[in-house]
């Protein structure tokens, strides 16, 4: 879902968001500093809400919540396990920028817009990360409705 032929300055350059939300899920495996992921979350959290909180949303802040939502931040129940909301708000944010529909972007833009090939492959990639992110957490929620 992300294009690693970024840098990580340009990167960090185009979405803090992405850039910070990237090292999270990499400070899971930080075996030296076991208490890096837990100092990052609460930064991350707060720069997370705040993106959400202005929209229009660009693909690197919608990739950023995926990877919040396919790695969640460490919680102790699933009550205050956020990842079913970020999920619902990937999607709509996905749809309300049209990635949903590539071909008929210019409909959900008020400027004339068409994207070139590999804005479309990026496009597609990220779609289909809200797609198997929300059908990863639907299908958890089904299983929980049942018992």
């Amino acid at each position: 879902m992300l294009d690693t032929s970024i840098s990580p300055d340009v990167l960090h350059s185009r979405s803090s968001l992405l850039f910070w939300a990237i090292i999270c899920v990499a400070a899971r495996r930080d075996e030296e500093d076991v208490t890096f992921l837990a100092t990052l979350t609460p930064c991350l959290k707060t720069l997370l809400w705040a993106t959400i909180a202005a929209p229009p949303h660009s693909l690197h802040t919608i990739q950023a919540i995926l990877l919040c939502c396919v790695w969640p931040f460490p919680t102790s129940s699933m009550s205050t396990d956020v990842s079913f909301l970020l999920v619902s708000i990937a999607k709509s944010a996905a749809m309300h920028i049209g990635i949903h529909r590539p071909e008929a972007l210019q409909d959900f833009s008020r400027v004339k817009c068409k994207l070139n090939p590999h804005e479309l492959r990026e496009a597609v990639k990220v779609w289909a990360g809200c797609y198997i992110a929300a059908e990863r957490y639907g299908s958890l929620g089904s299983i929980h409705d049942i018992n």
